[in-house]
């Protein structure tokens, strides 16, 4: 139904040392050889090592909002269609929308286990999704293809964002006691929404009176940067200093 311009593919990328005591050479390659099939253009921007011992990529999404704008610009496209999840591309999305191009997002909602055996979710930003001029959701289409057992439910299922049906859990097993964080086994979760956001931290409505106070480090599942009033939440609870702390 539509003809391909041009398509890029932006990449974090360990040094090649880094990668083989990862032991991650062969997985470039392959995935480098795929992209070469399908005439894809690679852009790659080295990982560099944090204090922490991580490793992070600084300027990887900058090269990949100039290359979709000058493009755009170029006008050498009616639709800009981008494979993101970050808010941070709300701004690039309105730049081509004022030009005239309408943008499409595709992207996957899934979970998956960490290093430390920590389930976790991957989701796209609320404002990221309202930007854009229309959005397919990859893994639900996948979900939806049939009944075939070795793709059957793969990703979590997609929010209803527009309906505010989107619960994220803002803890599981953690919350604060004492201004320190320590373990909530035993401690019920509980559900309400949010009363307001400030800058780095929020207010979650209690019934029973006394407004559950949280900090955006101890969010689980969630960015800080999508959370928005009245969204429903699950949270632990626990009285210090004289009011509620959540996690």
């Amino acid at each position: 139904m539509c003809q391909i311009v041009e398509a890029h593919y932006f990449r974090g990328r360990h040094s090649a040392i880094v990668a083989e005591d990862k032991r991650q050479l062969f997985g470039d390659r392959q995935i480098d050889d795929i992209l070469m099939s399908e005439n894809i253009v690679t852009h790659y921007w080295s990982l560099r090592q944090t204090h922490l011992g991580g490793y992070e990529e600084k300027g990887i999404d900058v090269w990949l909002a100039l290359e979709a704008y000058e493009l755009a610009v170029l006008n050498k496209c009616d639709v800009v269609v981008l494979i993101v999840m970050d808010g941070d591309f709300v701004p690039l999305v309105r730049k081509i929308q004022a030009l005239g191009i309408q943008v499409t997002l595709l992207y996957w909602e899934y979970s998956y286990q960490n290093k430390f055996e920590e389930l976790k979710d991957t989701r796209v930003a609320v404002k990221l999704l309202r930007a854009v001029s229309h959005s397919i959701c990859v893994s639900d289409e996948i979900n939806n293809q049939g009944s075939d057992p070795i793709v059957n439910q793969l990703f979590v299922r997609q929010y209803d964002y527009e309906n505010g049906n989107h619960e994220i859990p803002l803890a599981e097993a953690k919350t604060i006691e004492g201004g320190a964080a320590v373990q909530a086994d035993g401690l019920p979760i509980e559900t309400s929404t949010i009363l307001s956001l400030k800058s780095g931290y929020g207010f979650i409505r209690n019934e029973t009176g006394g407004n559950v106070f949280f900090h955006h480090s101890d969010l689980q599942n969630a960015e800080f940067d999508n959370l928005e009033t009245n969204m429903p939440v699950r949270y632990t609870k626990m009285q210090a200093d004289g009011r509620y702390n959540a996690s």
